[in-house]
């Protein structure tokens, strides 16, 4: 039969003649505000000032004001040569960078890769590596509580709440992480833990606490994993600033191995965003370690199945190079030496503004940076303290967070004039 000859009801040749038709499916939709730092972003490129500085955020400059290049990596994609299956691709990733990551966290010798105790996957990022560890977690055990610590980052909270939003039973928690001085304290976290409800989620940053510069010693690690053990937690751990607490990966990843002693199930996210400037290539990997073996593929398959849905498969190409340097011992010392290099300039700024601003200011908006690790300075600064910075052109996070990785000799005292007008 011909469509012409077919009787269609008035109301359909009505929806379909373009003179009458007035159809917008989305006029209704709310507009969502941006990401604050993605707003920041844009203020500070509009920024006039010739000397304006970045201090938020997580991009380590140079003194030229660029994004830091990692002499590894530059090596790497030289010297890489791919493979013949080189092209092929897949939910898991680059099992040579996969591999790789294993073995930096846990060493060659680990008794849980000789017993293949855990499986791991390349991500999209450290974000990446919590978002699936996370989803997972929740389609799994829709029921169980999260906890995070606070102060924490911004994104914590906008990926666990888009993940819990159909499980009103399960809208994540904080755990105390600071005092009212922003130092670490032990007695919070406790307390917190204590708490908490049995066989829940809890989510660690493993060193340089964004944003607040504190970290637990080994010990106070320990007596974290016992209370977890003792409350049959499970441990979620990311690793934003692997290297960069201490110079030293396999001393900032200290956390896991204690964890890993505890005999308790975990998950680990590791990124190389920061460590070695792959803001734009995203690449992480996520660990998870169990102590039964044989779950081990049951629960990689379902990570899978969740990448497959989502993006299918990460992209090979970066993650190759990645591996070259931490499988090459030439190139993983230079890394390393670079990371060195970069804590050491931390350290000089650290305490340039301890002696110049902490010491001297009649306000104590600034706290003390002397011991803390990582990007970030503990302060009280005020949303009208950032405003008037950022008139001077100094530009701070959009929670009042000062981030060092910016600044350099040539910013420094730049940054140490403005920042008296507020303290």
């Amino acid at each position: 039969m011909l469509l012409t000859n077919i009787s269609f009801p008035s109301t359909y040749k009505l929806l379909n003649n373009p003179l009458q038709r007035n159809l917008n499916w989305f006029e209704n939709i709310k507009q969502l505000p941006k990401y604050p730092r993605f707003n920041l972003e844009k203020e500070f490129e509009k920024c006039a000032l010739p000397n304006k500085i970045r201090a938020f955020g997580d991009t380590i400059l140079d003194i030229n004001n660029c994004p830091i290049e990692f002499e590894a990596f530059k090596q790497a994609k030289i010297q890489f040569k791919p493979s013949p299956v080189y092209k092929n691709y897949g939910p898991s990733g680059s099992q040579e960078f996969n591999t790789a990551c294993e073995q930096l966290i846990f060493g060659n010798k680990s008794k849980i890769i000789k017993e293949k105790r855990f499986c791991s996957l390349q991500t999209l990022g450290g974000t990446g590596a919590l978002y699936l560890a996370m989803n997972l977690l929740h389609d799994l055990f829709p029921d169980k509580k999260i906890y995070f610590p606070m102060p924490n980052r911004y994104i914590h909270q906008k990926l666990f709440a888009h993940i819990s939003r159909n499980s009103p039973q399960c809208t994540p928690q904080c755990y105390i992480y600071t005092d009212q001085n922003n130092k670490l304290s032990m007695d919070g976290i406790k307390y917190s833990m204590k708490f908490a409800f049995e066989n829940s989620i809890v989510l660690f940053q493993t060193c340089g606490h964004n944003p607040s510069g504190q970290d637990p010693s080994p010990k106070e690690w320990k007596e974290i994993a016992d209370i977890c053990v003792k409350k049959e937690l499970f441990p979620v751990f990311e690793s934003t600033y692997l290297g960069l607490a201490s110079g030293d990966p396999i001393s900032d990843s200290a956390p896991i191995r204690i964890f890993e002693e505890s005999g308790l199930d975990f998950v680990h996210c590791l990124s190389f965003t920061n460590n070695l400037g792959l803001h734009s290539d995203r690449l992480g990997c996520l660990s998870i370690l169990l102590n039964d073996s044989k779950t081990v593929e049951k629960v990689k398959s379902l990570i899978e199945s969740k990448i497959i849905s989502e993006y299918f498969s990460p992209p090979f190409q970066i993650a190759n190079t990645v591996a070259q340097i931490l499988n090459d011992q030439k190139l993983k010392d230079l890394w390393i030496k670079q990371l060195q290099k970069i804590h050491q300039r931390f350290n000089l700024i650290k305490k340039k503004i301890h002696q110049n601003l902490y010491l001297n200011q009649s306000s104590n908006k600034l706290q003390d940076i002397e011991n803390t690790k990582g990007l970030f300075l503990p302060n009280r600064l005020t949303k009208q303290d950032a405003e008037e910075l950022k008139r001077q052109g100094l530009f701070i996070g959009a929670n009042s967070e000062i981030s060092i990785a910016g600044l350099h000799e040539n910013n420094i005292n730049h940054f140490i004039k403005i920042m008296k007008s507020v303290l």
